[in-house]
């Protein structure tokens, strides 16, 4: 299937319906997956967006992106800040990938950024997932977002999300995933997750076995690293978890009310995010509480009863996600 580089106009004309525009940008580049950002760059450039007009929070890693993206989202939106958030891969609609105050982009909304990015873009293909990371962007500016929380999706350091130096950057874990494109072990594949690390910015781990590679990326790069059990600590106290920042009096949090045992690493994670950045965007302990109590995420051991019987759904994709549960 070829395309022109129709005008605006008749794009709109051709594309009534979200599906119809993603069914496009689909097939419009030859490679499902190409790493590279100089296409994606120069698109930005033709929208004026570039550089970001917000605070940028990148969550990176293998296992427990989503969590920590929510996590993110809620807490910004308890303190009182405009967020925006992307993540992928959805579960139901594509317009769960983009989100505005936890409220998912509407089919209108997001047929108009497709128009113009299509315009925008003259002979530059773009991948459906490059596609779905400008329309994220080109969303927070024109909503004028305080700060947006994007999810790399996958690798890191040629994702479409690393276009933008992140004030804040998180990975979650380190497992074997997407091994065709980022490597056979967990050394190989942690230098790609590694790439959203910026120097002199914060570099968030929580994976409690990082990879050598993982810690010397941040080091060269002169990254503010912050490692879980060695900068911050989390321990269960009954439903609420205790937190403590190196040098740093505890503080309790309520336990997030979704998946495993393992979102308190994720939920401890995001506070030390936040405590990174408190100087950017200041975030009480009563909002992180908030956002704790009530922040849910479909997917993540989610338990159903059916005829008498519980069934856990869970969206692992990789033994590393299945055996944390």
């Amino acid at each position: 299937m070829t395309h022109d580089s129709s005008s605006s106009a008749e794009a709109t004309r051709r594309f009534a319906t979200l599906d119809a525009w993603l069914a496009w940008f689909e097939t419009l580049h030859p490679k499902k997956i190409d790493f590279s950002l100089d296409r994606i760059r120069a698109v930005l450039s033709s929208l004026g967006i570039e550089r970001p007009s917000y605070r940028v929070v990148t969550v990176g890693g293998t296992n427990g992106k989503g969590s920590c993206v929510a996590m993110l989202e809620r807490i910004y939106h308890e303190a009182g800040y405009r967020v925006g958030a992307f993540t992928s891969p959805h579960l139901w609609r594509f317009n769960e990938r983009i989100r505005l105050d936890g409220v998912d982009a509407s089919d209108e909304a997001l047929i108009e950024l497709f128009e113009i990015i299509d315009a925008a873009r003259g002979e530059i293909t773009l991948s459906y997932f490059e596609s779905s990371a400008v329309a994220a962007l080109l969303y927070f500016a024109r909503e004028r977002v305080d700060v947006g929380v994007l999810e790399v999706g996958m690798g890191g350091r040629l994702d479409a999300v690393n276009v933008y130096d992140a004030d804040a950057a998180l990975v979650v874990s380190v497992d074997l995933d997407h091994q065709d494109y980022l490597g056979s072990d967990r050394e190989t594949i942690a230098v790609e997750k590694a790439g959203i690390f910026r120097g002199g910015r914060p570099a968030v781990i929580a994976d409690r076995d990082p990879p050598s590679s993982l810690v010397a990326v941040a080091t060269e790069r002169g990254a503010l690293t912050k490692r879980v059990d060695r900068d911050f600590s989390v321990e269960l106290a009954g439903e609420c978890f205790v937190y403590r920042a190196s040098g740093g009096p505890e503080r309790r949090f309520p336990r997030p009310r979704f998946g495993g045992t393992v979102q308190l690493t994720n939920a401890a994670a995001c506070i030390a995010v936040v405590d990174s950045i408190a100087a950017l965007l200041p975030v009480d302990d009563a909002a992180i509480s908030r956002a704790l109590e009530t922040v849910t995420l479909p997917g993540r051991l989610d338990a159903r009863v059916v005829d008498s019987v519980e069934w856990l759904f869970d969206v692992a994709h990789n033994p590393a996600a299945a055996a944390r549960y």
